[in-house]
């Protein structure tokens, strides 16, 4: 991993990190614990990981470029192939685990 893909995710990463810490911070009644968004975020980057390795897949079984891959059939990789729906699943199945209890 290069220095400059680092620097890369961390300024793309920094403000939506400043934003839930901003979240978390104004939410006086304390509706929404930490455990909660940490699940979230695992979750989610579940979910990215799956379409990324769906798209590596992908790219390098179909021959078109790039450009026409990520407009036309990227999105309905990650639609079709129900990697939504897997957040949805996850959540599902960590839920009880996490909190103790049927959802």
């Amino acid at each position: 991993m290069s220095l400059q893909i680092l620097i890369y995710a961390v300024v793309g990463l920094l403000p939506i990190m400043c934003l839930l810490a901003a979240l978390l911070y104004f939410d006086s009644y304390k509706l929404v614990k930490p455990r909660t968004v940490i699940a979230v975020i695992g979750c989610g980057i579940l979910v990215a990981g799956l379409s990324l390795v769906a798209n590596i897949f992908a790219i390098e079984h179909l021959a078109i470029d790039f450009t026409m891959f990520t407009r036309y059939i990227g999105p309905v990789i990650e639609a079709k192939a129900g990697l939504r729906r897997a957040g949805c699943d996850v959540m599902e199945t960590l839920y009880p685990a996490l909190w103790g209890g049927a959802r």
